[in-house]
Order: structure tokens, then sequence, then C-alpha cells
């Protein structure tokens, strides 16, 4: 709305009225959305970034299902079921949008809310049609959304995660929670040679520099702890063969997948860290002085 538009519009008291009118004109004539069916699904399918294409996948599913219940047609209904609970795991996995907006920086990260919207989806799925079709990949998303959930700090979360993959496949998710996702996150570590198993923990490090630096606190500590467990993982795997294998100090593993990230990351965002570190989690903060190296043969 232009300036002397929007001006005259608060003067007359209509500025919210005639901004929505529009809106709802823009979202109908452009993307042909119903505002209200929106809002039908959102109740029904969680908070969707309606910015993202899955949002608007599910949307159309819906109404494809819609008309394809009322002729009877069971195939192209299951199409539509395939399409939302698919589109309902990959808003999962990577359906929330960040805008920092001092730095102009837009992230995507996993929005972790829907996660029992998408169980909702696989489970209604497997009722309609045969739940067997429907089994394997709904272990999966399980298996994901355990650690994901952990990764990013949901514990409890994850474990109600786990105990649903129980009950569909108890050999899958044995254990308890700690081991089950360090099985998961580190079944390559035992063959993986020094620098893969560097390479692994560094980018956790890095993951977690990142997310603090984006104001994702709880995210960036969960992935502190997720990478001081694979490096002692690894310490006790390849004991007494630490010359040939042994990974750098923790310290200066730190160091390194910090000075790695500012280098990596836009300048902006190697401000905001610079920025942040000094009032943050000691465990973010490498120790000072020189740090010697392993010695590699």
């Amino acid at each position: 709305i232009p300036p002397e538009v929007d001006a005259k519009l608060q003067e007359a008291g209509i500025k919210e009225t005639v901004e929505t009118c529009l809106r709802h004109r823009w979202m109908h004539y452009k993307y042909r959305l119903d505002p209200k069916r929106i809002m039908q699904i959102n109740a029904k399918w969680g908070p969707l970034e309606w910015r993202l294409p899955e949002a608007h996948a599910i949307y159309w599913a819906e109404r494809g299902r819609e008309k394809w219940y009322l002729e009877n047609d069971s195939f192209k209904r299951l199409s539509c079921d395939r399409m939302i609970f698919q589109s309902m795991n990959a808003a999962f996995q990577m359906g929330r949008l960040i805008y920092l907006k001092d730095i102009e920086h837009l992230e995507m990260t996993p929005n972790t809310a829907l996660v029992d919207y998408v169980c909702k989806a696989y489970e209604e799925a497997g009722e309609r049609n045969s739940e067997f079709a429907m089994k394997g990949g709904y272990v999966n998303f399980l298996v994901d959304a355990t650690v994901t959930l952990y990764k990013f700090g949901e514990k409890a979360k994850a474990k109600e995660m786990m105990e649903k993959g129980r009950k569909y496949t108890p050999e899958r998710f044995l254990g308890n929670l700690d081991d089950f996702v360090m099985k998961e996150l580190a079944e390559d570590m035992e063959a993986a040679s020094y620098q893969q198993a560097q390479g692994t923990v560094q980018g956790y490090l890095m993951n977690a520099y990142y997310q603090l630096a984006i104001d994702e606190d709880e995210v960036a500590e969960s992935y502190v702890d997720i990478a001081k467990q694979l490096y002692d993982r690894y310490r006790r795997f390849v004991e007494g063969t630490e010359k040939r294998r042994a990974l750098p100090p923790w310290e200066q593993m730190k160091k390194t997948s910090l000075e790695i990230t500012k280098s990596r990351v836009p300048p902006a965002i190697a401000a905001r860290l610079e920025e942040r570190l000094p009032r943050t989690n000691e465990k973010f903060i490498p120790s000072a002085g020189e740090i010697e190296a392993p010695v590699v043969q």
C-alpha cells in the first residue's frame, strides 16, 4: 500500500480491513488458494509454512482426495494420500524458515512441531489403504524423527517416536534412546578412516557454531553434545592405535571447527558468531593457548 494511501486508511480506521481484503484477493487470483481451506488444513495438519512448496502440495492433494473419494476412485485417492504423507515428511525435515532481519538472511530448518501430524498422516493413510504398504515408509520416518528430535534437544519427544517405532518393528529400535541415536549417527564411525572420523565430528561442531550464530542455542548445544559423544566413541574404538588413528585434542577440534565455520559462512553470519560467543555457554568456546596436534604416522 503506498504511504499516502496507508495514511488515509489509518486515519479512516479501516487499514486492517482493507489489507485483509487485498490479501484475500491476492491469494485467490495469484495462487488460486482459498483462505478458508488454508485455515482448515492448518487445523488438521499443523503449522505449515506456506512460503514453501510442501504446504501447497498438501492443499491440492486434499482437494484431489475429496474429489476421488466422491467418485470412489481408490487408486487416485491412494496417490493423494501418498502426496500428503510424503509432503508432511518433507515439511518436518526442512519446513521451517528463520529470517534474520538485521542481516537479511533466510535459513531453512526442520519443523519439529509437525512430528505428531506426520504420524497422523501415515496412520490415517494406513487405515484407508493397506497398512503394510505404508509400514516401511512410516518406520523410516520414525527413525529419522527420533534422530532429528534428539539432535534438536527434544529428547522426550524423540523417546516417544522411538516407542511408536517399537510397536511396528521392535528389532529396529533396540536399546535406550542415547544408544539408539548414537548407533544411527555413528554406524560408520568404527569403519571410518582418521580423515572421515575427523570430518564427521567437525561437521557437527560446525553446525553447532552456525546454529549459535542464528540464535538457535538449544539446537547448537545438542550438536556440540553429539559431536563430543561421537568423538569419545571413536577414541574408545581406536584405543591402542592412537598413533595411527587418533583424532586431534577436543579443544583443538573446537578451535579448528570454529575457524572453518567463520571462513565458510557469509561475513554477516561470521560477525554475529563473533559477537555471540563471549556471551554464550563455555562449551562453545575453545580453550585459549597453543594446542599441539597429535602425532599421526
